[in-house]
């Protein structure tokens, strides 16, 4: 699934993607296909085709960090863009998805969430502590107000649910960020492990960023480990560097 990104921390999976129930047109089959089963960008009344390339524009590791950045065009004309940023020492994960739909529309980020989790929730930011007792911990800004919302098991619609045996499905939890608007900037940061983030501009108090973010100064703390990054998202560019000063 084009865009779509997992998490492993210490041999337990923190972000799932969620089989492949059966290989024929069964409901269930279908929506584990689409990329509402994958922990991807959803765009409403858009048609997500498997045909459509995921295009690498750009790809670097050093002994610090790795970026990747992956575009994709839909079939009525939206466009995105993915760039994950892995920060090694603290085992940060920023994620920047930048959405230009063809319209006004629901545009949502889906997070498939260990089966037995329980979630503790704070303002653009929330904690999920699983079974395995490794915790991840998730914050997000974004250029419109965001609803999140956690669903597990829908029928109608199926949203949340995950197989891992041909021909056998279970209910599993998602974690939907969304927001209905044309554009979409929004900054994810994951970090897996006890750490709870706290993410400040180092220039501005935190507060919705722009629709275009030409350089956005960014500290993540982690306890007393402060990660500097600085970002831009726009129509040019979409990029995370490492080491901000201010």
């Amino acid at each position: 699934m084009g865009g779509s990104i997992t998490l492993t921390f210490k041999d337990h999976e923190l972000l799932y993607e969620s089989g492949r129930f059966r290989y024929d047109r069964h409901p269930m089959s279908k929506y584990l296909k689409s990329n509402k089963a994958h922990n991807s960008i959803v765009i409403e009344n858009e048609e997500y085709s498997t045909d459509k390339e995921t295009r690498v524009i750009e790809h670097r590791s050093d002994s610090d960090h790795d970026w990747t950045l992956v575009q994709r065009e839909e079939s009525k004309g939206s466009k995105w863009s993915r760039g994950v940023f892995h920060h090694r020492d603290s085992q940060l994960l920023v994620v920047l998805d930048r959405v230009v739909a063809d319209a006004d529309s629901r545009i949502s980020q889906h997070w498939h969430l260990p089966v037995k989790s329980e979630v503790e929730h704070r303002p653009n930011n929330l904690s999920i502590h699983s079974e395995s007792e490794e915790n991840l911990n998730i914050a997000w800004i974004s250029n419109v107000e965001q609803t999140s919302t956690i669903t597990k098991g829908r029928t109608e619609d199926l949203l949340g649910w995950r197989s891992v045996k041909y021909g056998e499905s279970f209910a599993a939890p998602v974690l939907k960020l969304s927001a209905k608007t044309k554009i979409l900037n929004i900054v994810t940061v994951l970090s897996p492990g006890a750490s709870r983030i706290d993410v400040a501009r180092v220039s501005a108090p935190l507060a919705p960023i722009g629709d275009n973010v030409h350089s956005l100064p960014l500290v993540i703390m982690l306890n007393d480990l402060a990660v500097p990054i600085l970002i831009s998202m726009n129509e040019a560019s979409l990029s995370c560097e490492f080491g901000v000063s201010k």
